[in-house]
């Protein structure tokens, strides 16, 4: 494939909530762009640097990924208001991400610091999101519904269940409305992600099935590893006392999610499923390859820096 139309493909991916609907092109391929800095054009510059900040989002460099962002935001100008909706759109899940590293930090090291970093970056991302719905054009157009849905995981994370339900909710109506499927699935995984997070797995793996079915009807492949990852882990949850056979079949799910997100270059995500592989071991006894696995999201999150 052409630089150029690597180019063009990669003008895609900005609009994806939590940079996850990448457009699949793996680690090296994102390099060969960056590194041909000096043949790009002016008009090509503001997605080199998008492509600059999710390659640094994506190996958990939340500041500089910001930076670049923060940067562009200055230089863009107003009138170009998708732009700005992309840009404050990826700038609410970067600081949704420092304040989830920071609350993880503040849990290991009880430092009212942290907490007050931690506050900041909760009030920065809740801005953020308030920015690029505002700047919406149509409601029911695809980047608004991935605001709403970005924010309802968001809102999860906070543990504010009634304005997730209703948020999702809202989000759902509106990709329904205008047959946007990845949308209606992404709904359901959040409000699945809700029930998990609750302890209602019966519900959780009701949802994350009713977002199987529409990203197994689209051909989705990163959404079906996702979810079936999701399912797995949920199964896990609700029985850990399964047969072998049954966590073999986890395992399976959860590798062959790894290995996707190892070529689409998402190491935070890798280090979590090999978290997870690791759990499903310790429940085998087999804690030669827990080990292993243990070590490998330890030397993943060591290498790339991630909390």
């Amino acid at each position: 494939m052409a630089l150029t139309e690597k180019r063009q493909l990669y003008k895609k991916f900005p609009s994806a909530p939590n940079f996850l609907d990448r457009i699949g092109l793996p680690d090296e391929d994102v390099k060969l762009i960056m590194n041909a800095k000096d043949s790009i054009s002016e008009s090509e510059r503001f997605w080199y640097d998008v492509i600059c900040s999710y390659h640094d989002f994506l190996k958990g460099r939340f500041i500089s990924s910001r930076d670049i962002l923060v940067k562009l935001v200055g230089n863009t100008p107003q009138h170009e208001i998708d732009k700005h909706r992309l840009l404050h759109l990826n700038l609410a899940l970067i600081y949704f991400n420092l304040w989830d590293e920071y609350r993880n930090k503040r849990k290991c090291e009880n430092s009212s610091g942290v907490e007050v970093c931690e506050g900041e970056y909760v009030k920065k991302a809740k801005e953020s999101f308030e920015l690029a719905k505002n700047l919406r054009k149509d409601p029911r157009d695809e980047l608004h519904i991935k605001i709403l849905i970005a924010r309802g995981f968001f809102l999860n994370s906070q543990e504010k269940y009634p304005d997730v339900v209703k948020t999702f909710a809202m989000a759902r109506n509106l990709a329904e409305e205008i047959s946007y499927l990845e949308g209606v699935a992404k709904c359901y995984d959040g409000i699945g992600a809700m029930y998990l997070k609750r302890g209602e797995l019966d519900e959780d793996i009701h949802y994350l099935g009713k977002a199987l079915e529409i990203y197994e009807e689209t051909g989705k492949v990163d959404g079906i590893l996702e979810i079936q990852h999701n399912i797995a882990f949920a199964y896990w949850k609700k029985a850990p006392q399964k047969k072998l056979g049954d966590l073999r079949k986890i395992v399976s799910k959860l590798r062959a999610h790894m290995e996707y997100t190892k070529k689409m270059g998402d190491y935070k995500v890798v280090a979590v499923v090999c978290e997870n592989i690791a759990n499903v071991y310790e429940e085998f006894g087999n804690t030669e390859l827990e080990k292993h696995y243990r070590n490998e999201a330890m030397r993943i999150r060591k290498d790339f820096q991630i909390m």
